[in-house]
């Protein structure tokens, strides 16, 4: 098993397979949307402090 198989397996796995990518989809949304709750808490709470 050669270093250039072993990659061949894996980019086809991953096309067979696109699991990955819906799972990094799902992380990198859920961290976009509690960015912009925070964002939105933040400048709420700079409205009403004075």
């Amino acid at each position: 098993m050669h270093i250039h198989e072993l990659l061949m397996e894996l980019t086809i796995g991953m096309l067979i397979d696109p699991s990955w990518i819906v799972k990094f989809m799902g992380f990198t949304f859920t961290l976009w949307i509690v960015g912009v709750i925070v964002g939105l808490v933040h400048s709420i709470y700079l409205t009403f402090k004075d």
